[in-house]
């Protein structure tokens, strides 16, 4: 199911950059194995998706992004049709195949991204590289007052 209505009959795409938001909407539902277009958010699918795929997302709302993640997703080999010959105006659900598991790759990444952030230094260590300590003397000493 998607947010938007269905493009008219007339219309044809024969080249994914022609795709219609309807046919987009139902690439990422696909993908991301939600059942509805509205059960998607940027913030978890579509912008981690839109980095993987290097795809630029400043500026862009849900729909524009749902667009561009559909087209990458297509040229990218992580999705693909039933038939070579299809209208990317007016996909169905059962015309779209998964080639490669982008949620598998999302879920790498951020276990990477974790791994790197838990294994390097936090920054609230008082010690320097060579071991020596950086912190300031919370007090001045007593003889120093005199």
């Amino acid at each position: 199911m998607t947010d938007t209505s269905k493009p008219e009959p007339t219309e044809t795409a024969d080249t994914v950059q022609d795709i219609s938001n309807y046919s987009a909407q139902l690439v990422c539902t696909v993908i991301f194995r939600v059942p509805m277009f509205r059960n998607l958010s940027v913030k978890k699918h579509l912008a981690p998706a839109a980095k993987l795929l290097k795809i630029k997302t400043r500026g862009q709302g849900k729909y524009e992004l749902a667009v561009n993640v559909a087209i990458g997703l297509v040229q990218k080999g992580y999705v693909g049709t039933t038939t070579p010959d299809v209208n990317y105006k007016e996909l169905e659900r059962e015309q779209i195949v998964i080639l490669k598991d982008l949620v598998e790759e999302l879920r790498v990444e951020n276990i990477k991204k974790q791994e790197a952030l838990s294994s390097s230094p936090s920054g609230n260590s008082t010690e320097s590289v060579d071991g020596t300590d950086t912190s300031t003397p919370s007090s001045l000493s007593e003889n120093e007052g005199d």
